[in-house]
């Protein structure tokens, strides 16, 4: 009740919405087409009119409305064709279609909603029902515009996460090169007097002083690393005799021990003869460039196929020991405000420390705020006396600088901290740029990727949400039809049985004295014979002619097959007014084998005509308190799903297998519990029916025997209590008890892809006509929702299907 006014309340207000839809009306009544058009309009809505289908149609196909409201009975082209040639065309299918006609019969709705109509409104017409029922159908198709709409937006998302990404892997790709830093000299070498000329550069490259005498090759020679000696001099004497370009590297040894990394490139000068006369070139020296190598091999090493979080790691750890220092740290801010920070990765020197939070303000991060680089080289501490951190970790250096995103606001920074001075040479600051450009990227790649699942978690919920809506109007929907269906039918059925109970009242009343009147005349026929033995020929000739002696015998024989008739047509009734249950609209405690004996009684005509035969296998069962008649529904809808499925098995019709097509109805009390083998569990509790048969007889023996005397194919087993023959008490059950009854047949069964379907609304594997697909899913609402218990199926194809329902005992 709660979810209907809730519903019901978000319906009025979207009455109310601002921005209404277009409505076509299609009626061959103008005071139909006037009373809808004005009550449309006083509401908001853009309203169009038709006079006939084929209007309408070419109306639609200029411009397509929201909603079509659609007569039936309309000349030319009835309401019906106009629905199915508007749903045959791809783009008018989905334009949703209320019927509106003063045709009430069943058959004419069950129509309109087969070829497609979204809903059925019977006049004369109830103008709040109206708005309703429109207002409904174009929230739906609002929620399914929205869906759209949000999956369109999603789709751009992923590709403008995938245009990052593509963007990224641009901007990492350029952080593989690095800028190289070189010092050049330059030199002579005279073959002939073996003495090198070389600029103030050279000098300083071998670590001499420039202001010495002249240098020769020797003094050269003995500068040279001696591994890089051979090469050096071989490289040095092919030059000379080829007079081809050379390029070497090498290493040289200042007199300080420093060992500097050079390349030197040199060519050879011909005199006219084409002997080489003097070698001259250049010295650079790449030291710098070899540490910088170096240190990128190692970051390349560590960082390079890391992404996210790994990157983080990995790169707080690589840049500490590239640089040596003892700490290194990633963070990002922790509050919009960005006065709060989170450490992402802190490296302490030997292991990862577990990451923090902290606030900025006097620390040596707070300028980062501001997107400026900080660095302290030493006396930390004085300078942020108040932060206790440096001193816990006893720091004395700070390097920090904030990262960036590609639009340049602060998203985080990175930070290095040691226990020693720190300066910073061109070297460091060059590979902490390095650093800083690939964490700054990761950072941003990192948080776009976490509001991307954000973003993708909240369309989620929503179309989740959406979903349930849908399903939740499809539920209310379905109940709102057969509530109304077996309102009608209980209404009818207590109608016929009320009829017929009167006249069969009369009949059995009358028939005793019939019989006694009979008996009377007999009696008096007899007297007159026997007084006057000698009858007259005509009297004697009207005795053979009606053939009175067999009248004598024959009519107590027909007197006592009206009455079993009659009791035939009470059985009926009772029958009939147990199942119609007009006045069930509150749970009641019932015998449940009452109501079963009572469907099978109502379904024995199609149960005759197609040779079906019934085992009813009853245990002893306490009184169910429950919805008696739609408790009767549910079992009523089981056995004719049964009983089409026994039709359908061309199996019973080879005479060769001599099967008999079989519904088997069973009840037990027992344990709650819920698993799929409980289907399996019969023959133990045949074992326990035989066990007790002979000395258990009850209500449920007797409704057998009933169904054998009328004829019914039915197998009666009366079976006790499992508890009792156990010898246990039942006063205190050890688990919460159910009532299971089961419907089993052995029929063609259903696929695992049928039975995940068969309580969906509107689902149904009938014929189209044959079924509204609406059965399974209301017994499915009356079990689990009305009565808290629960609904299984197992079948399996070719074999048959076991339908279980269990229903608390209390």
């Amino acid at each position: 009740m709660l979810k209907t006014l809730l519903y019901t309340s978000q319906i009025s207000a979207s009455l109310n919405h601002s921005l209404k839809e277009t409505i076509l009306i299609v009626d061959d009544s103008p005071d139909s087409l006037s009373f809808l058009r004005k009550l449309l309009a006083e509401q908001g809505y853009t309203v169009r009119v038709s006079l006939n289908g084929r209007q309408a149609l070419q109306s639609v196909d200029l411009m397509p409305p929201d909603l079509i409201l659609l007569d039936i009975l309309m000349p030319d082209i009835d309401g019906y064709q106009v629905c199915q040639q508007l749903k045959a065309n791809p783009e008018t299918q989905a334009i949703p279609i209320i019927f509106i006609s003063a045709r009430k019969e069943t058959f004419d709705k069950v129509k309109a909603f087969e070829i497609g109509a979204a809903d059925y409104i019977s006049k004369p017409i109830a103008t709040q029902e109206v708005l309703v029922r429109i207002e409904h159908q174009l929230h739906i198709l609002r929620l399914q515009r929205q869906l759209k709409q949000e999956n369109a937006r999603l789709s751009q998302e992923i590709q403008d996460r995938q245009n990052t990404e593509a963007k990224l892997r641009i901007s990492e790709a350029s952080l593989l090169q690095a800028q190289r830093i070189a010092q050049i000299g330059s030199w002579e070498f005279d073959v002939r007097t073996r003495h090198v000329t070389c600029s103030r550069e050279k000098y300083c490259i071998f670590g001499l002083d420039p202001n010495s005498s002249v240098i020769t090759y020797e003094d050269i020679i003995q500068r040279i690393h001696p591994d890089d000696q051979p090469l050096f001099e071989e490289t040095v004497q092919d030059a000379i005799a080829s007079g081809q370009p050379y390029n070497i590297e090498f290493r040289v040894i200042r007199p300080n021990g420093q060992i500097r990394y050079l390349e030197s490139r040199g060519e050879a000068l011909l005199n006219d003869q084409g002997q080489v006369i003097q070698l001259f070139g250049i010295s650079v020296d790449m030291t710098e460039r070899k540490r910088r190598q170096q240190a990128l091999r190692l970051i390349v090493e560590g960082t390079a196929a890391t992404t996210g979080d790994t990157f983080m790691s990995s790169c707080a750890r690589y840049l500490a020991q590239v640089l040596q220092v003892r700490y290194a740290l990633i963070a990002t801010f922790a509050n919009p405000a960005g006065t709060r920070v989170r450490t992402l990765s802190y490296w302490t020197g030997e292991n990862w420390h577990e990451n923090i939070e902290y606030d900025l303000k006097n620390t040596p991060c707070e300028d980062m705020l501001l997107g400026k680089t900080c660095h302290y080289p030493k006396n930390l501490q004085q300078l942020f006396p108040k932060d206790r951190i440096l001193q816990e970790i006893n720091a004395h250096s700070y390097f920090g600088s904030p990262l960036k995103d590609s639009d340049g606001n602060v998203i985080g920074f990175l930070a290095v901290l040691d226990e020693k001075p720190m300066p910073l040479t061109v070297e460091k600051r060059m590979i902490l740029q390095i650093f800083i450009a690939r964490a700054g990227v990761e950072l941003e790649h990192l948080q776009a990727e976490a509001e991307l699942q954000q973003s993708e978690a909240r369309e989620r919920q929503k179309a989740r949400e959406l979903k349930l809506t849908l399903s939740e109007l499809q539920q209310t929907q379905s109940q709102l039809i057969q509530s109304k269906k077996m309102s009608s039918l209980g209404q009818m059925i207590a109608g016929v049985a009320h009829e017929i109970n009167n006249p069969a009242t009369f009949i059995a009343g009358n028939i005793p004295i019939a019989h006694q009147y009979f008996n009377d005349l007999i009696k008096l026929i007899k007297l007159y014979q026997e007084v006057y033995p000698h009858h007259h020929s005509e009297i004697q000739a009207c005795i053979e002619d009606i053939e009175l002696e067999f009248l004598q015998a024959d009519i107590p024989k027909i007197m006592n097959s009206m009455n079993v008739g009659v009791n035939r047509i009470h059985q009926i009734v009772m029958s009939l007014r147990r199942f119609s249950g007009l006045d069930e609209a509150k749970q009641k405690v019932v015998n449940i084998h009452e109501g079963i004996d009572t469907t099978l009684v109502l379904m024995e005509h199609r149960l005759r005509a197609t040779n079906i035969k019934v085992i009813k296998e009853y245990s002893q069962i306490p009184l169910l308190t429950c919805y008696a008649s739609q408790l009767n529904q549910v079992v009523m809808m089981l056995i004719e799903n049964a009983i089409d499925a026994l039709q359908t098995d061309s199996k019973f019709h080879n005479l060769k297998l001599r099967l008999v097509p079989t519904i088997t109805v069973s009840t037990e009390l027992r344990q709650s519990k819920t698993k799929a083998g409980e289907a399996g569990e019969t023959g133990e509790t045949e074992e326990a029916g035989e066990a007790g048969e002979a000395g258990e007889t009850g209500e449920a023996g007797e409704a057998g025997e009933a169904g054998e005397a009328g004829g019914e194919k039915i197998k009666l087993r009366a079976y006790p209590s499992s508890i009792e023959s156990q010898g246990f008490s039942s006063a205190i059950p050890a688990a919460p008890q159910v009532v299971v009854i089961r419907i089993s047949d052995n029929g063609i069964g259903m696929s695992e892809e049928i039975q995940e379907k068969i309580f969906d609304p509107f689902f149904t594997t009938k014929p189209v006509g044959s079924g509204t697909g609406l059965g399974l899913a209301i017994s499915h609402q009356i079990i689990v929702d009305k009565h808290k218990g629960n609904i299984l199926c197992f079948s399996v194809p070719g074999q048959g299907t076991d339908f279980i329902l269990e229903i608390p005992l209390t």
